[in-house]
C-alpha cells in the first residue's frame, strides 16, 4: 500500500480510510477495463464492494515486457522492495519483466515465489550499465556472474565492456535526452538528431533505444521518436523500446510504458526467453503507452520484417486500447516523415478503436514505415502520467501513444535493408562530392536522403548557406529544400 494505492496478489483486500467521499478504482494493467465505485463513508461505517474487470485488448502472440525495471532493495532509490516489485509487475500485467537495477544482475524469481505471483510472468535478469556517459540496459545477464564494467570514457569503451558479439544480447540506449553526470547522449551540441549524426566519433554500443520512458517523459512525446528516425536513416537499425524506468510502487507505474515482443504468450510463466530476445533485437515489437498500434504491409509483413515491394503498397493499421484510453489520431511515417494522418472518432471503444488500409506510393529506394496513434492522457487518476523528468518547456500535454516497430520496404530489390545514409554516400560518390551536382541527383530521392547528403556535406566543411548551394536548391524539389534547411538549422547548434 501507498497513499491512494493498493496492490494485492490475492484479489481481496480490506483497507481503512478516514470518513469522507471516495472513488475507488480497480484494474489489471493496460489490457483490462477499469471498474469503479463511489462511496460516502461515515464514522464507523463498514462497506464491501466487488469489482468486475475484463480483458479488452487482445494481444495473442505478443508478450508484454517492461525492459527497464528497478527495486529500492538493490538500486537504493525509489521505494519498491523486490517483493513489492514482484506484486506490482503481476498486477500491471507485465509478462516478461527485465530487471535492470544499476550495475547489478538481480534475479527476482525467489521474490516472485515468496509473493505468490510466479505464475504471472517470466522474469529476466538484466543490468542497467550506468556509466558517466549514458545508461544502457543489457539483457540477458546472469545473477551468478559479475556485473558488466561500468567504467568508460567513451561509448567505444562501453562496446568493449559489453562484448555483445553478433548482437546476441539486447542493448538499449536509455533516455537519450536526459542529462546524467553532466552528459546528455543526444545533446544538440554534438548530435544532429534529424540525421542521426554524432560528432563524438564514438562507436554506437546499442541495438535498441527507448522512444517512450513513462518515468522520464519528454515535453514533446515525439522527441525521442524523431531521434530514432534519424538514427534509422543513418543506418543504425535500432529496435524502438517502451519502458517505465520505475523504482516505485506507485509514484511511477511499472509497465505503463511497455514493449510488446512478438513471441508466444500461451504460458506466461514459461516464455521462451531466447525467442523473445531474438525477436526483440530483430525489431519485431510494438511500443505502448496506453494504446497499441499494429501494422501489416501487403497483408503479410510486420515490424522487423522486410517487404519486397515497389510502387504503391497497401498498409493495414489497427489501433487498439481499453475503453478508458482515448485515441484521437493515427499517422503513418515514411523514413520519419509523416505521409498519412486520420482522426479517430470512436475513442472510447473497448478493443479496436480504428482500422483502416492506406495505399501509399514509395520511392524507388528502400524506406521504412512506422504507424503511430496518439490520444489524450488527461484525467486518469487510476493511471496517471508523470510530468516530464527534465522538461524542455513550461507547456506539457499528457498523451497516450502506441506505435509499431519499423517495417522495411525493399524497393531496390537487393533483399536487404538499405538506409538513407547508404544512398547519400553513393550519390556523393557519383557526383565526386560536388555539392551542386549531388543536389541535382537528389531530385528523385526522399527528404531523408537529402538530409543525409546535407549532413555529410556540412561535415566535410561545406557551407550549406552559400549562394552557390542556395541557387541550386531554388531549382530543386521541395523535399530536397526542406531536408537541407533542417540540417542547416540543426548544425548551427553544434559546438
Amino acid at each position: 500500500m501507498r497513499p491512494g494505492y493498493v496492490y494485492n496478489p490475492a484479489g481481496t483486500v480490506s483497507i481503512s480510510l478516514p470518513a469522507g467521499l471516495y472513488t475507488l478504482y480497480a484494474g489489471h494493467g493496460f489490457e483490462y477495463s477499469i471498474d469503479s465505485v463511489h462511496v460516502d463513508l461515515k464514522p464507523s461505517d463498514r462497506t464491501a464492494h466487488t469489482f468486475r474487470i475484463k480483458r479488452e485488448v487482445e494481444t495473442s502472440g505478443w508478450v508484454s515486457s517492461d525492459t527497464h525495471v528497478h527495486t529500492f532493495t538493490y538500486s537504493r532509490h525509489g521505494d519498491a522492495t523486490i517483493e513489492e516489485r514482484a506484486i506490482t509487475l503481476a498486477a500491471e500485467g507485465i509478462e516478461l519483466p527485465i530487471m535492470t537495477d544499476h550495475n547489478q544482475n538481480i534475479d527476482i524469481t525467489p521474490a516472485a515465489k515468496t509473493s505468490g505471483v510466479s505464475g504471472y510472468f517470466t522474469p529476466v535478469t538484466g543490468n542497467e550499465v550506468t556509466t558517466k556517459i549514458g545508461h544502457f540496459n543489457i539483457f540477458r545477464t546472469s545473477s551468478q556472474q559479475p556485473a558488466i564494467n561500468a567504467s568508460a570514457e567513451s561509448w567505444s569503451d562501453v562496446v568493449k565492456n559489453i562484448g555483445n558479439k553478433d548482437n546476441r544480447q539486447a542493448v538499449i540506449l536509455n533516455h537519450a535526452r536526459d542529462i546524467h553526470n553532466g552528459f546528455r547522449p543526444f545533446d544538440p551540441s554534438h548530435h544532429i538528431s534529424s540525421a542521426g549524426f554524432s560528432m563524438l566519433n564514438w562507436m554506437f554500443p546499442a541495438n535498441a533505444m527507448e522512444v517512450i520512458n513513462s518515468g522520464s517523459q519528454q515535453s514533446n512525446i515525439m522527441t525521442l521518436y524523431n531521434d530514432w528516425f534519424g538514427m534509422m536513416n543513418h543506418g543504425y537499425f535500432l529496435t524502438p523500446v517502451g519502458s517505465s524506468d520505475s523504482h516505485d510502487v506507485s509514484r511511477f507505474t511499472v509497465g505503463q510504458g511497455r514493449t510488446y515482443i512478438k513471441s508466444s504468450d500461451k504460458n506466461v510463466s514459461n516464455i521462451d526467453v531466447n525467442d523473445a530476445i531474438r525477436n526483440f533485437t530483430d525489431g519485431k515489437v510494438l511500443v505502448s503507452l496506453g494504446l497499441l498500434t499494429m501494422v501489416s504491409v501487403e497483408g503479410k509483413y510486420g515490424p522487423g520484417e522486410v517487404c519486397p515491394c515497389k510502387g504503391n503498397i497497401n498498409v493495414a493499421i489497427d489501433v487498439l486500447g481499453p475503453s478508458w484510453a482515448h485515441a484521437e489520431v493515427v499517422s503513418l511515417y515514411l523514413n520519419g516523415v509523416k505521409v498519412k494522418e486520420e482522426k479517430i472518432t470512436s475513442s472510447s471503444a473497448a478493443g479496436q478503436k480504428w482500422k483502416g488500409v492506406w495505399t501509399i506510393p514509395v520511392p524507388a529506394h528502400d524506406v521504412f514505415l512506422v504507424a503511430v496513434a496518439e490520444g489524450s492522457g488527461a484525467a486518469m487518476p487510476y493511471w496517471p502520467l508523470a510530468e516530464p523528468y527534465q522538461p524542455m518547456s513550461m507547456d506539457w500535454t499528457p498523451k497516450l501513444l502506441g506505435s509499431t516497430g519499423a517495417v522495411w520496404i525493399d524497393t531496390d530489390g537487393d533483399g536487404k535493408r538499405s538506409s538513407a545514409f547508404e544512398y547519400a554516400q553513393k550519390l556523393l560518390q557519383r557526383s565526386d562530392n560536388e555539392p551542386t551536382k549531388v543536389i541535382k541527383l537528389l531530385s528523385t530521392y526522399h527528404q531523408s536522403v537529402a538530409m543525409q547528403v546535407a549532413a555529410l556535406l556540412w561535415k566535410n566543411g561545406v557551407n550549406l548557406d552559400s549562394q552557390e548551394i542556395q541557387k541550386e536548391l531554388d531549382q530543386s524539389t521541395e523535399p530536397v529544400k526542406k531536408g537541407f534547411k533542417i540540417i542547416a538549422e540543426e548544425t548551427l547548434l553544434i559546438r
